[in-house]
């Protein structure tokens, strides 16, 4: 369906996450009431981001705002995350975009 944008596309089905979540991040969640709550709850600001078309208009969902994402601000998001996966998420970004402003775990 997405061959023609020869880019990775991560797909996942937010109404079922609760079912695996455990066995790879080591921390049993409840399901979601809706997509806006699973954005919100995503490891960092900046992947808090969901876009969607309704009757011919985007529909932003970005529930800590745009400002991280435009600063190329890491920070995190701890409600369903942990510190483990956090560093790991920004060591591999920070080598690939080393411009990157990462904000510690712990600092806030």
């Amino acid at each position: 369906m997405l061959q023609e944008l020869k880019i990775e596309v991560d797909i996942k089905n937010e109404a079922r996450v609760y079912l695996w979540y455990q066995e790879k991040y080591g921390k049993a969640i409840k399901p979601y009431h809706n997509v806006e709550e699973a954005i919100s709850r995503w490891g960092t600001t900046v992947t808090c981001l969901g876009i969607c078309l309704e009757q011919g208009s985007l529909v932003v969902t970005a529930p800590y705002g745009l400002n991280d994402l435009f600063e190329l601000v890491i920070r995190p998001v701890k409600k369903d995350f942990r510190k483990k996966f956090y560093e790991e998420k920004v060591a591999k970004w920070t080598k690939k975009w080393p411009l990157l402003k990462v904000i510690p775990w712990d600092s806030e």
